[in-house]
């Protein structure tokens, strides 16, 4: 039996980058309220391989779509669609993609708003937009989190126009740590 035994050394992290997105509801009238629905984020990798060498992914196949959804905390279970009041804000429940740098046109972000006003059992539709973004270059890192962000408000949600152009600004924290993307 040895007398003394050297300690095995084991590293753990996460391989994948974990990804939440959270809209605003920014109107200055306290009336309106905001439904998110029909989520879909279409370009993610569903195959790639790890090299454990260098930590990083080579992209086999890039043709996943997925359909992010909100937490229904009152029934405890997702749900596809999401009302925001006033000042509020509601986010998906986070999702895992395989780390990868994309191009301008690599991850369609598709989504609809519909604008409600007025006091709850009087409201009355404004209108329903429906969006598709593609997301701006940028590097998905392994062990990351990554918090797109939308505001809306009168601006940029008007019952007379569509919605304005979405632009995302990048940080990078690590995971644990929300990475904040704007998107207007």
């Amino acid at each position: 039996m040895p007398t003394s035994v050297d300690p095995v050394r084991l590293s753990f992290a996460h391989l994948l980058s974990k990804v939440v997105l959270k809209f605003e509801n920014k109107f200055s009238a306290g009336d309106v309220t905001l439904h998110i629905n029909n989520l879909r984020l279409s370009g993610p990798a569903n195959q790639a391989t790890f090299n454990l060498a260098d930590t990083t992914w080579t992209v086999t196949d890039a043709s996943l779509v997925l359909t992010p959804t909100f937490h229904d905390a009152v029934h405890n279970r997702p749900t596809n669609d999401t009302a925001i009041v006033v000042g509020a804000s509601a986010t998906t429940e986070q999702f895992y993609i395989i780390p990868e740098t994309i191009t301008d046109t690599d991850y369609l972000l598709q989504f609809d708003v519909t604008a409600w006003q007025g006091p709850v059992g009087g409201q009355v539709q404004i209108g329903i937009y429906h969006h598709s973004v593609y997301l701006d270059p940028m590097t998905f890192e392994v062990g990351k989190q990554y918090c797109l962000s939308a505001k809306f408000n009168s601006s940029n949600v008007n019952p007379d126009a569509a919605l304005e152009p979405i632009t995302f600004t990048i940080s990078v924290t690590p995971w644990g740590e929300d990475i904040q993307n704007e998107i207007f």
